[in-house]
């Protein structure tokens, strides 16, 4: 039963604070230009599509964004090789490792036995500016008993779940038995679907994708999923549509945000090869005019970082950053290997050249 009083576990909090993100195209670029000193880069674009058991395949039509991560970026060398480096700059951070036998020890659940998991958002309509914008889930492929699985997330949120009586067929759905009333934000539903896959998240975005999981609904298709398609090959990979009030309203005397109007979806990815990361993100547009409109924008607000940036090794960084126009795309690359990357994260944490 509930708990008088709950604040909310783990599974909870990240559902709110997954509400709170908004893709803003205010940020993409900055967040291009921040590359070098994330450790967070990587990818090489695939067209092969998701496989038959990718859980995007229970994401439902009307979702607006895709962020998928490959467990596989847990044992990559590469990967690693940075989260190693990042851990040895940082004392209080745990290693790969000993976060794994956290995660273990709290939940009880092998987080190895993880394969795939795509977070997505549904827009509200007409939401109050002041509640959250987006309904959120969370679909997972793993090798998790199901009654392990419920029970992690019912000890993580402090309350039990009861069968939902009234799922699809096929579908078993479970309700959390707490009174909405005693909690701050939204209660967590869990849906298992096929062998090893579920879905959590909140009410609707879980009810969403039972219903795609029953037969009874579309997955998501269209722009949106051709553009994750194409990312596919990605250990992190992401897409999501732009909407008008993504598109910051004003700009500056050097840069003019209007041309990124025409953006309809944004996607890229994350992925290794031997010691190299790589990023690449695609703005897809409407027109050849408009995408190298976009392209020379771009250009332009990355010259704009690495004139206002100070440390020659990262400027150099960020002019390494490629901008393409390929038809009505613009893509977004960065290449790096892993030793120029751990340099300017010892260079960044090194009070003496800060």
């Amino acid at each position: 039963m509930a708990s008088d009083t709950h604040h909310g576990g783990a599974v909870a909090r990240g559902t709110r604070e997954l509400q709170t993100m908004k893709p803003n195209l205010k940020l993409v670029l900055g967040v291009v230009a921040l590359i070098a000193l994330a450790g967070c880069l990587g990818a090489i674009t695939g067209d092969d599509g998701a496989s038959e058991d990718d859980p995007v395949n229970y994401v439902p039509d009307e979702a607006n964004m895709l962020v998928s991560v490959d467990m596989a970026l847990i044992e990559d060398p590469a990967t690693q090789d940075v989260l190693d480096a990042a851990a040895e700059e940082d004392p209080e951070a745990e290693d790969a490792d000993e976060a794994l036998e956290e995660i273990e020890d709290e939940l009880g659940l092998d987080p190895l036995a993880l394969d795939k998991a795509v977070m997505f958002s549904i827009p509200i309509e007409d939401a109050d500016p002041m509640e959250p914008q987006e309904h959120v889930g969370l679909a997972v492929a793993a090798d998790w008993d199901e009654d392990e699985f419920v029970d992690a997330v019912a000890e993580e949120e402090d309350y039990e779940f009861d069968v939902d009586e009234s799922a699809p067929e096929g579908v078993t759905v479970y309700e959390p038995d707490v009174d909405e009333e005693e909690m701050f934000g939204e209660p967590v539903y869990i849906a298992a679907l096929d062998d090893g896959q579920y879905v959590v998240g909140d009410e609707d975005a879980v009810l969403a994708a039972a219903d795609v999981g029953a037969g009874d609904a579309p997955a998501v298709e269209g722009e949106l999923r051709d553009a994750y398609d194409e990312m596919a090959d990605g250990l992190v990979t992401f897409a999501f549509d732009v909407q008008e009030d993504d598109v910051p309203e004003q700009g500056t005397e050097e840069f003019d945000p209007s041309a990124f109007e025409d953006v309809s979806v944004v996607a890229g990815q994350y992925a290794t090869t031997d010691d190299t990361v790589k990023l690449e993100a695609f703005l897809y547009t409407d027109s050849e005019e408009t995408a190298q409109d976009v392209a020379d924008m771009t250009d332009g607000a990355l010259a704009l970082f690495a004139n206002a940036e100070e440390d020659e090794e990262v400027v150099d960084e960020i002019r390494s950053i490629a901008v393409e126009k390929d038809g009505t795309d613009v893509v977004i690359t960065y290449e790096a290997d892993t030793d120029s990357i751990i340099e300017l994260m010892e260079e960044a944490s090194d009070p003496a050249t800060v």
